[in-house]
């Protein structure tokens, strides 16, 4: 039987993922084929243990679009064709999101021109984003309308746990977040059934504001970008939780007991169960 209070307390205090930095391009090769009015770009990671790419990209400064590439295995790489047809002289930018283990990876922007001979090799300078881009679309396939989400930040000492909890099932959910202009992070929410949302925990010293933004999938191929927040965290004192004392005392029992459960921190929540799971 635990506090919520203490299981918050210890999950937000646990190891945190060592942060993720944009990659060099001896990580991976990328290339962009075209084939007519139809492009695919692609992406071939050099590491095994990344298993999923995201790519993000634009046709001539048009709308970002933001989709989960398909692994062609016979050509051990990440695909995905361009939605709309291209022209020669067409310029594509585009970047990936790609992971590592636990961690999410940003490349640079790349720019293609179609009907060049030549895949881009040198990224290409482009001013990173304070808010990502969104596009009024029509609800993404799988989505059942209406869809919403909730989202926010909870402060505890100087932990900050920004979460996401969506009206319907997702695939996934990404967050990214930039802390006082400082390398922009990305990583993959983990799910909370005790809270039934999406949690990312990081540190923010009292004062710096940290910006934040969220990617998710419903279907799992298609992803859709959400607009961006910020908060500023203030000092405030580090959160405990008395250890619940119960009566009677915990031991064996001849015949049925009455038990009562206490703790000396007011307002705080308790809960338990009878089955020994947590």
């Amino acid at each position: 039987m635990k506090s919520l209070l203490t299981w918050l307390l210890c999950l937000m205090l646990g190891l945190q993922v060592p942060a993720a930095l944009a990659q060099s391009a001896s990580d991976y090769t990328q290339g962009v084929a075209a084939s007519g009015s139809a492009a695919a770009v692609w992406f071939k990671p050099a590491s095994a243990t990344s298993t999923w790419v995201d790519i993000h990209y634009k046709i001539n400064g048009g709308a970002q679009q933001n989709l989960r590439m398909a692994l062609n295995a016979a050509a051990a790489r990440y695909e995905q064709k361009l939605l709309s047809p291209v022209a020669t002289g067409d310029k594509v930018s585009y970047n990936f999101t790609y992971n590592k283990g636990m961690s999410a990876y940003d490349t640079p922007w790349f720019s293609h021109a179609v009907g060049s001979s030549t895949n881009p090799t040198t990224p290409t300078p482009m001013p990173t984003p304070t808010t990502p881009v969104v596009s009024p679309t029509p609800a993404p396939g799988g989505i059942t309308a209406p869809f919403s989400f909730a989202q926010g930040s909870d402060l505890l000492g100087a932990t900050t746990t920004l979460w996401f909890k969506p009206s319907q099932s997702v695939s996934w959910v990404d967050v990214h977040y930039v802390v006082s202009g400082q390398g922009q992070q990305n990583f993959r929410m983990a799910y909370s059934a005790a809270t039934a949302r999406y949690e990312k925990s990081l540190t923010v010293p009292s004062g710096q504001t940290v910006n934040y933004w969220f990617t998710y999938s419903v279907t799992g191929t298609s992803a859709v970008d959400t607009p961006a927040y910020n908060q500023t965290p203030v000092s405030s004192p580090t959160a405990s939780v008395a250890t619940p004392s119960f009566i009677p005392a915990p031991g064996s029992y001849t015949s049925a007991q009455t038990v009562s459960i206490s703790s000396a921190t007011s307002g705080a929540t308790l809960r338990y169960t009878t089955d020994g799971s947590t």
